[in-house]
């Protein structure tokens, strides 16, 4: 049995593990608002940032700076493009994956539990309509015989339906929860930053091409916005990695630190194992062993000859009652078999979680950080290339290179 030390030290090592994200957290939105503010002022108020003194740089020199940081910024925008698709290889192969195997085993097990849920709901119900049947009946000689029968039957079946109740709860909110971050994270959240980063990349791509000074500016303001996004997923994804590899360690300890009756946590251990008691077929073995007991007297009863209890309604209406709990304890006593319940539990755990989610995971952050470097780079070089790329033609040393106006209108014009 767990205690509260154990609950405690898991705190404490969440807090710990979310320490680092949380650094790279507070570092990437530093340097979000560092990049935008800087960006803002090179691009819209070059006079107060202090920008490159254009007047003594001929028409050509200006040119070819400007030619360097296109270079850069398209080496870097074709970097991101292709570094884009390695996340989304760890989405779609890995992380979708591993949900669907995990989600499969989960339905698998909510399903089970569940139907052995709703046995428990009948065999209550049963239960309580036995009572009444041996209640109404007049004779007192089945009374003194089948009522020890009837109580451990009711007491096991109560037992038996406590535990397996958390074990349905559980696995159906495990499910939903599985969903909601298969819907939201993985699909929304993923593909909305995907297709910004493609945009951003392809913006300043098409920006720089054109030698387009307010393309470059709505480029720069777009890397910046990708930046701050994909600083605040990387740092999303590697708390996930965090949890999910410690997780991983000892899958079943960590399980058993949620807050499971010692009933449950004996279930949890036998089916992750197959090895030791199994709390769920010792309950039902008990009602069905009451329940034995009970069909016996019965039908000694019903069968003596001019007996006090021959052809009783309520004690023959008992009885097929009885024999209705028996079939269903039957039932529980199939879906109780050990072997497809550990193999969805390893199959959910070892290779849906584990494995396909965890590489997922993996591969997604180290293309999202890599992303939010190289989003980094194209701000800063956009924002420098914007002050060449708008540089009035006013110098003289750059009137000798021929007609200035008109190269100035064909540089933007240049698509």
């Amino acid at each position: 049995m767990y205690s509260d030390s154990d609950f405690n030290s898991s705190r404490q090592y969440l807090r710990s593990v979310a320490l680092i994200p949380g650094i790279l957290l507070v570092v990437g939105i530093f340097l979000s608002l560092s990049i935008l503010i800087w960006s803002i002022l090179k691009c819209c108020f070059p006079a107060l940032s202090g920008g490159p003194d254009t007047t003594r740089i001929s028409g050509l020199g200006v040119k070819m700076i400007a030619a360097r940081y296109a270079v850069v910024i398209i080496c870097a925008c074709i970097l991101i493009i292709l570094m884009n698709q390695f996340g989304l290889i760890g989405n779609q192969l890995f992380v979708r994956k591993g949900f669907k195997i995990t989600e499969g085993n989960l339905i698998f097990l909510k399903n089970l539990f569940g139907s052995l849920e709703n046995y428990f709901r009948f065999l209550v119900q049963n239960s309580s309509d036995i009572s009444s049947s041996l209640n109404s009946s007049n004779c007192t000689f089945a009374k003194n015989n089948l009522e020890d029968g009837v109580t451990q039957y009711h007491r096991s079946v109560i037992r038996y339906g406590r535990d397996v109740h958390t074990l349905a709860y559980w696995t159906s909110t495990i499910l939903s929860v599985f969903r909601s971050y298969l819907v939201y994270y993985q699909t929304v959240i993923f593909f909305t930053i995907y297709g910004l980063v493609l945009l951003t990349g392809f913006l300043n791509m098409i920006s720089q091409r054109c030698e387009s000074a307010s393309g470059v500016k709505v480029g720069v303001c777009f890397s910046t916005l990708t930046f701050s996004c994909l600083v605040v997923a990387a740092a999303i994804w590697l708390t996930s990695i965090f949890v999910t590899a410690d997780f991983c360690l000892a899958p079943v300890d960590n399980i058993l630190k949620f807050n499971f009756t010692q009933a449950d946590q004996s279930a949890i251990r036998y089916f992750s194992s197959c090895a030791g008691p199994n709390e769920f077929q010792v309950a039902a073995g008990t009602a069905q062993r009451g329940l034995t007991q009970v069909e016996q007297a019965l039908n000694f009863s019903l069968s003596v000859p001019f007996g006090p209890c021959q052809a009783d309604p309520y004690l023959v209406l008992m009885r097929a009652r009885v024999t209705e709990a028996l079939s269903v304890l039957n039932a529980v006593d199939n879906s109780l078999d050990c072997p497809p319940i550990r193999g969805a539990f390893w199959s959910a755990v070892g290779s849906g979680l584990c494995h396909f989610t965890y590489y997922g995971i993996s591969y997604i952050w180290i293309s999202q950080f890599t992303l939010s470097f190289l989003m980094f780079v194209i701000t800063i070089a956009g924002s420098l290339s914007y002050q060449y790329l708008n540089v009035p033609i006013t110098s003289p040393f750059r009137s000798n290179d021929g007609d200035d106006s008109n190269g100035q209108n064909e540089n933007k014009n240049a698509c």
